[in-house]
Parts: structure tokens; C-alpha cells; sequence
């Protein structure tokens, strides 16, 4: 589906919504129940830094979009980003592109 020359591509972590709780490898072996765990769920696609910055918000969007052409079948994709110290002002853009921001510590 990408273009010739393209890379992997790696999303920090994948928070599926409702049903049974559960932590699933990403490896291509492990593929098919991974896409089956997502099938018409809500995800979150999380990444995680030690603070907010404007690198770690494009990694979320790119995250988050690849994970909608990837598997069309995901109800709904939530951007999160998981962080030990944040910025006020890039909180305030978070806000307004729907990211949500989760401090730790």
C-alpha cells in the first residue's frame, strides 16, 4: 500500500477500547489477531516522550492516520500522548487537534 522505498513505520503503543483487556505482540506472525482485537473497536494510538513537543505531535497524527489506511475496519481512532512534563501552549494545540495529553509523575 506505500510507496516503493518506504519504511516501517512504529506507533509507541495501541490502547483498544471495551471487550476483554489484553496486551498483543505487533509482529507479523501475530497479525491476524491484532487486526481481528481492533475489528470495529475504538484504539487509541499512544505515543510516549518525556515531554511534549511539536516531534511527538506529528508522530501522533501520522500515527493515528496510518492506523485508519492501515486497518479501514477500527470504529474510531483517539490520539494520545503520554508524557513526564508538557507545555501550556502546546497542551492548548493538543486541545484544539483533539490529542489528549496524559502526564505522568
Amino acid at each position: 500500500k506505500y510507496p516503493k522505498g518506504a519504511k516501517p513505520r512504529r506507533i509507541d503503543a495501541v490502547r483498544v477500547s471495551g471487550g476483554e483487556a489484553a496486551i498483543l505482540p505487533f509482529t507479523r506472525k501475530m497479525l491476524p489477531d491484532f487486526q481481528k482485537a481492533i475489528r470495529n473497536r475504538k484504539i487509541e494510538v499512544i505515543e510516549i516522550k518525556r515531554k511534549l513537543n511539536r516531534p511527538v505531535i506529528g508522530q501522533v497524527i501520522v500515527g493515528a492516520r496510518l492506523m485508519e489506511m492501515e486497518y479501514q475496519d477500527i470504529r474510531r481512532v483517539q490520539m494520545v500522548i503520554l508524557c513526564e512534563s508538557s507545555d501550556p501552549v502546546l497542551e492548548m494545540i493538543c486541545r484544539g487537534l483533539n490529542i489528549k495529553v496524559w502526564k505522568s509523575g
